[in-house]
Parts: C-alpha cells; sequence; structure tokens
C-alpha cells in the first residue's frame, strides 16, 4: 500500500509498502501529465515518506522498518537514497544509510529498547534487538546535501550526508519540563473544564513531521512534537487477538516511587494526570521496578532546532493549547 507522494517537475513518487511490511519496499514512479506508470526501485522495509531533494536529482525514503504484529521479525530501520536516471527511472541507483555503525555506540537519550521487559505483552521478555532494528525513521527533509530524519519512536534526529549515503550524526531530542512556567498542559479529559496547569512530568519531544529553512546562513528544523508509542497486535491460531509489545499505559496504572511522589494517590486521580498516557520504559532511574519519573508522549508543541547542533532554539510550549482555550474552547478537549 502507499504510504506516502511527492512530486517535482513531470515525476510523482510514491512510496510504497510491501506484504508483509518487513520485506524491501519500493518507490514507483509515475507522470504527473497523465499519471503513466514510468519505473519502480527497490528500497528499506516500510518505507513510510518520500521526498525529493532539492534539485530534483535524488529522492529519499525514511524506511520505518517497523517489526512484525508478533514481534518476532524486525528489519532494520534506514534511508534510501534514489539518484535518478531520468531517462530511465527504473535504472535509477539505489543506496542505503543504516544505522549498523551506532550498535555498539549507542548515543545517550536515544531511546533504544527493544522488546524491553518493562514493557506489558507477550513479546515483552527483554530480548535485545540493535539500534539499527530498534531505530524507526520516520520523516526526511533536506537541505543541500543533508538530509535531517525525525526517528520518532527513538526520540532522536538523525543527519545523513546525502552524497556519501551515511548517518553522520544521532541526536538525542531529550524532553520538555511540563512543571516550568510556560510549559504546563491540560491532562485530563475526564475533568470537564479547561485546566492548563504545571506537572511533574516530562514530555518527550517525539517528532514525526519536520521542515527546514535558512536565515542569516543558519540552517534550522521545525518538528511537529506529535509523541507515539510502540503497540503490537497479532491473532493467534484460535482466532483472537493477543497483545504482543505495548510500551504505554496511563499514570493511573504506574507504580510510582513514593519519595518522587508523595502524592501519588492525588495525582492519579482521572481528573488530575490519571488520564494521561505515559511510558513504560523510561522512567525507573534506579532500577527497583518503581518509577521516579513520569515521562509522556510529546510535547503538544513545535519546536525550532538548530540544525548543526540539534539544539532547540525556540519553542511554542503550551501556546496551542492556550490558543485553543481563548478561540475555541467549547472544542478544547
Amino acid at each position: 500500500s502507499p504510504n506516502s507522494v511527492a512530486v517535482y517537475g513531470d515525476i510523482v513518487a510514491v512510496a510504497v509498502e510491501s506484504d508483509p511490511k518487513q520485506d524491501p519496499g519500493k518507490v514507483e514512479f509515475y507522470s504527473a501529465a497523465d499519471y503513466t506508470k514510468l519505473g519502480e526501485v527497490t528500497v528499506g522495509a516500510l518505507p513510510d515518506m518520500v521526498t525529493f531533494n532539492e534539485d530534483g536529482t535524488k529522492v529519499l525514503t525514511a524506511n520505518e522498518g517497523e517489526p512484525s504484529d508478533d514481534y518476532l521479525t524486525d528489519p532494520e530501520g534506514s534511508v534510501s537514497i534514489v539518484t535518478l536516471n531520468t531517462s530511465n527511472l527504473s535504472a535509477s541507483t539505489v543506496a542505503t544509510a543504516d544505522f549498523t555503525s551506532f550498535n555498539n555506540n549507542i548515543p545517550a537519550g536515544v531511546r533504544v529498547f527493544g522488546r524491553s521487559a518493562a514493557g506489558e505483552g507477550d513479546k515483552a521478555d527483554g530480548f535485545a534487538t540493535t539500534l539499527a532494528q530498534d531505530i524507526e525513521p520516520e520523516y526526511i527533509t533536506v537541505k543541500g546535501n543533508k538530509a535531517y530524519v525525525t526517528c520518532q519512536e527513538n526520540n532522536a534526529l538523525a543527519i545523513v550526508n546525502i552524497d556519501n549515503n551515511t548517518v553522520e550524526s544521532l541526536l538525542p531530542l531529550g524532553t520538555v519540563d511540563h512543571s516550568i512556567a510556560g510549559n504546563g498542559l491540560d491532562a485530563s479529559n475526564r475533568d470537564d473544564s479547561i485546566y492548563i496547569s504545571q506537572w511533574p512530568i516530562k514530555g518527550m519531544y517525539l517528532p514525526d513531521a519536520i521542515a527546514s529553512f535558512e536565515s542569516n546562513g543558519n540552517i534550522y528544523l521545525i518538528s511537529a512534537n506529535e509523541g507515539d508509542a510502540r503497540e503490537y497486535e497479532y491473532e493467534d491460531m484460535n482466532g483472537d487477538d493477543v497483545l504482543a509489545f505495548i510500551d504505554e499505559t496511563r499514570v493511573k496504572d504506574l507504580k510510582l516511587d513514593e519519595t518522587a511522589f508523595p502524592y501519588a494517590d492525588l495525582l492519579q486521580q482521572d481528573d488530575q494526570l490519571g488520564r494521561i498516557k505515559t511510558s513504560l520504559v523510561d522512567g525507573d532511574t534506579d532500577g527497583d521496578g518503581d518509577h521516579d519519573e513520569i515521562y509522556t508522549y510529546g510535547t503538544r508543541s513545535f519546536t525550532i532546532w538548530d540544525a548543526a547542533t540539534g539544539s532547540v532554539v525556540w519553542d511554542s510550549k503550551n501556546a496551542l493549547e492556550q490558543i485553543t482555550k481563548q478561540r475555541n474552547p467549547e472544542n478544547f478537549n
């Protein structure tokens, strides 16, 4: 099935996943004038997004490499770089920028947890996958000879050199502290009100879409910090749905550290923090089985980043919620 479409001049590029989606996918090319097929090339597993570079000489795909629903097959995530042969698009050359060089040198702060035993499901067994398998490229923006790739579930940004087809950097994106003024949020959809407040939680950026622009000679990135958990479910021999793995739960179902959260009973009520989705695999900082920190998915903001360093230049904080509260309060929740 097609996942993404990009257009440059007279060429339409479509990213198409295979069945099963763990097999290599492809990019199909069509005429923008009459939609006739012009060719196709093979790319990595589950090409989730496709884009052209700035001069239209290359096509790039973010190959998410999601595991099978039973979490027994987990292909590597990658970025395919297609150098176009416009006279015969099926003869275009395909290079792969992979993440294997990071397998034994995982940057601190990049979320890599595989089938973590801290998750839930029959495959939450602690089986260690490699970083290359765990990484899930989501979205690409291109500026010059660099591609900037969000790896959403890993809370990371990959910088790819499209001249030599290598991942140069893998940068952790960190978190937003929702206990700080300006970073507050409305945490409950069960309190029948708009209550934007500060909370003792950390929002992981986990961006989906990303765009780039240049200002005063510097390149900046803008990310939409959606947040996304992993959940895989399969059908067993009896036709029943079985949870293979999930890395999220609600705050009310977490075992919170008594010292870090002395008012846990209050916080975990549905009209407080109880309803918000939180990570099972992040937050047990001392390894004793309870959560010393609460990590949530996404930041409810968009962020401007320095493309060279991956540092935050500006964040919208809770402006989106505040504006919605002011202009459309009846539909806030």
